[in-house]
Order: structure tokens, then sequence, then C-alpha cells
């Protein structure tokens, strides 16, 4: 622009000053007042044509501008919309594996679906793909997949005070405010916290006094913060990722010993319910602790001999109050045939909000906390429960696996083999890796049709399979390829 004026003002100054060299009839013929008008210039038609080229080119640029400012709003208003069509490609994966999962829950009768039945690595739906993932239990440092069955950590509304303060890393001053918070009283138990704490805080709010309605609100318990809940575990996963073991090197820090400390979240849950038992149905369960002695060999005589069922029913009435299905098992001689068979009809206690502990989804910390138990015989529970390749309903396989008096003391916490409440972290990816999605639900299968009671969305907390998936999606790699290598990764 400057030199546009800069022209501009020299054919102004070379019309000012031309004012000699002209002919005299040239001269005869301007006005007499022509030094007041515009001087005549042989060069000035030279000045009008530059100024109009210069003018064009201005011109010209500023279209230019305009238009590459359109494109550039094109092409960002084009990326917008296919972003917008993958989220809503995720979004529809994510409901069609979540109908996926609670049509493979229906009428499971708590028996936690095998991946055969339900698999849920690297599944393809249309140019999307799902994986169902949960955390390391075993320990082995390889990607799970599958259900967690919450049943299988230890029930924050109902653990005894004695279970709460054998979890890791949890001082006896939290097992307490935990009682506290979910008992229906004001009463404050040693160590622990009722409303009267609460209310003094910055934000004052009130005890639940009710049970747990999520593992989250253990957030609002006196004395847990963050990082006691969540450990280690910064994307939620349940594995050791390399910024969660890199001590201090990035946020946030950890000791980088090469083991994931999972949090007290790792091993409680808040969402564990049971059924009501029916009592009026030929096949219901009945307490051998209560009930008669004829209704209690009526029962055994269904499942075993009639000499059995007599022999069974004197060794429940002389040792009776019973706490579990494994010291009937040693002191009425139980064969394992009739300890699975007589396991999911007696029952040892008529209290409706007792714990109890799925031992057969249990990983070997939460067995651990079972009393009696020792970090060996939780080890040796859990090897015996995987070399069986899984588990049933029964808890046959833990018999004679540990000293019989430490498994009749932990199971006479309460213990069983089934569970009714189940967590599926759902992890949904376009075909060109344009957009992703992960959120958790839990799934209560009670009833015979399971129903979803709790979501959360975990999108933000980023990629949490191997990131060289998402890459090879990125870089233009076929779909079916990148699954097939996925599922052969994981040994399907």
């Amino acid at each position: 622009m400057r030199l546009f004026n800069n022209i501009l003002l020299g054919c102004t100054v070379g019309h000012l000053g031309a004012t000699g060299g002209l002919p005299a009839s040239e001269k005869a013929v301007r006005s007499p007042h022509w030094r007041t008008s515009r001087p005549w210039h042989p060069y000035r038609h030279r000045c009008d044509t530059g100024s109009t080229f210069i003018l064009a080119l201005w011109l010209i640029a500023a279209l230019t501008a305009l238009a590459l400012s359109l494109a550039y709003g094109s092409n960002i208003g084009r990326q917008h919309a296919a972003n917008m069509a993958a989220r809503a490609q995720v979004r529809q994966t994510e409901l069609a594996a979540l109908r996926y999962v609670v049509r493979g829950l229906t009428d499971t009768d708590g028996l936690l679906p095998t991946d055969t039945q339900m698999p849920c690595c690297a599944m393809q739906v249309g140019d999307c793909a799902f994986w169902v993932i949960r955390a390391d239990d075993e320990g082995d440092g390889k990607q799970h997949y599958g259900l967690l069955d919450e049943s299988g950590h230890i029930d924050l509304s109902t653990a005894p005070l004695e279970v709460l303060e054998r979890l890791p890393d949890i001082t006896s001053e939290i097992a307490a405010a935990i009682v506290d918070w979910r008992d229906a009283d004001e009463t404050t138990t040693e160590g622990g916290a009722e409303s009267d704490f609460y209310l003094r805080q910055p934000i004052p709010y009130n005890a639940s006094n009710s049970p747990f309605e999520s593992t989250e609100e253990l957030r609002m318990v006196a004395g847990v913060t963050d990082a006691i809940l969540w450990g280690e575990d910064t994307n939620r996963n349940g594995m050791l990722d390399a910024w969660e073991n890199d001590g201090d090197t990035s946020a946030p820090s950890d000791d980088g010993d090469g083991i994931l400390d999972r949090g007290l979240a790792g091993w409680t849950s808040g969402f564990v319910r049971w059924p009501t038992q029916q009592s009026n149905s030929e096949d219901s369960t009945i307490n051998v602790n209560t009930s008669p002695r004829s209704r209690i060999e009526q029962t055994l005589l269904r499942y075993v001999e009639p000499s059995r069922a007599i022999e069974i029913t004197d060794q429940i009435a002389t040792h009776r109050p019973m706490s579990s299905i494994f010291q009937l098992y040693y002191t009425a001689s139980l064969t394992k045939d009739e300890f699975e068979s007589l396991e999911p009809v007696l029952v040892f206690t008529t209290q409706a909000n007792r714990f109890r502990l799925n031992l057969n989804a249990a990983p070997a910390a939460v067995i651990a906390c079972l009393p009696g138990l020792t970090d060996s015989d939780a080890q040796a529970l859990l090897a015996a429960r995987l070399a069986l390749g899984g588990s049933g309903q029964s808890l046959s396989w833990a018999l004679d696996v540990i000293d019989k008096d430490r498994l009749i003391e932990a199971t006479g916490a309460g213990v069983v083999g089934r569970g009714y409440q189940y967590s599926a972290d759902i992890v949904c990816v376009t075909a060109n890796g344009r957009a992703f999605s992960r959120a958790k639900y839990v799934i209560d299968a009670r009833n015979t049709t399971p129903r979803v009671v709790w979501r959360q969305d975990l999108t933000a907390r980023g990629w949490p399979l191997d990131p060289t998936i998402l890459d090879r999606l990125r870089s233009g790699e076929e779909l079916e390829t990148v699954l097939a290598d996925d599922q052969q990764a994981a040994g399907l």
C-alpha cells in the first residue's frame, strides 16, 4: 500500500512541476487559469495505467485471500462434519455393544458368561469395533477382556470392619469411617466419622447412613483422597501403563516399582445387591441353623440317598449353628458331589444384608481380606480356581486347598459362588481411528431381564488399549487386519 501511495504522489508532483517545454499552440488553448487547474503532462496516461494495474493486483490479492478463507472454512466444516459423524458412529457402536452384553447376561442365574459364550475382544460392528475390557485381577500383566463381577470385590455396604481393615493400603480410621458412612445411626465408631464431622467441612454435607450407591461414593468418606481411591491407575483400566510406572517423570507421581497400585476402587464395590430369597417354593433354600430337623431331612432326600440324608441331618443337628457349607463338608464328611448338590440349597443365616463375597470371581488381594487367611492362602486358592480354566457356580474347587480350620473361618464370613451385578468397560473405535469412546456400565442381572443401573463416560481418560491399534487405523490399515492381529495377540 505504501508503494502505491508513493507512485501516486510521484505522478502528482510530476504534473504540478511540468510548466515548461510546451508548444505555444497548446498553451494558447489552455484556460487563463491553467496554473490553478491540473497541469498537463505527456506521461500522465502512463501513471493512470500503472495505478489501475496496481489496484487490479490488490483486488486480485483480496479475492484470493477471500477464496482461501472460504476454502479453509469449508475444509474446517468438512472436518467438523466428519468428526461429528465419527462420534455418532462410536456412540451407536457403544449402544450395540451394550445390547450385546445385556443379551449375554439374560437368564444366567448369577453365572458369569465365559469367553466362548460371549467374546469381548476386537468385535467388529460395521465400520467400527468394540472391546469389553476388565482389570488385570490375575496379576499377569496381560490385557484381559470380558465382564467384571462386582460381587468378586469387597461389598462396601455390608463388609464388616475386620474385613475392611484388611484391604490393601487402608487405615483403621478409613475403615471405621466407611462403616459410619453407611450405617443408619449417628453414633461414631472409634476413629470414624459421622455427620457432625462432614457438616464442619468447607462444603458441608451429611453422612449417607444408607448403602453405597457406587464405588466413587467412597470419595466422600472422611480420609479418602483421590490417591487413596484410585492409586496409580490414572486411566482406570486396571493395567500398569508406562506413565504409571515412571516415578516422577510424568504426573501423577508413582513409586515406579513395576506393580500397579489400584487404590481402594480396585478391590471394592458399591454396586453389589442380592436377590430376595423365596421361601415358598419346593426348590427354595433352607436355613440349616433354624429349620426343623424334619424339613432339613426332607430337603436333603431330594439330593442324596436316604441313609446319607439321615446322617447329614444328624450332624447338622449336633453341630449347629454352622457357619458355612465348608464346615458341613468337613463335619459330615460330604463327598465332592454331595457338596456341589447341596451348596445352592443350604443357607446358614437369614440376615438379609449379610456380607457375601463371590469366591469364584475374587482376585487374590480380595480373598486375602477374609478373616484367618494369609497372602499365601489367597494365592493358593486363586491358583486352584484358575487351574480349572475359570469357575462355575460351585466352590468345590476350594476344598482341601488350604488348612481346613482357616478355610472354615474364612468362608464363615460369607462366601458364595455367584453374583448378579456386572460392570462392562466398553471401548469403541471407528475404522479410520478418527473417533473412539469409552464408557463403563454396571448391569443388574437379578431379574430375568438385566437392566443398566449406572454409566460413566471415561473417554477423557484416553485410549486404554495398545496405542498401536489407533496408530495403525489412522495410518489407513484395514480394520479387519488390525482386529485379527489383536485377537491373535490375545490368544483367541
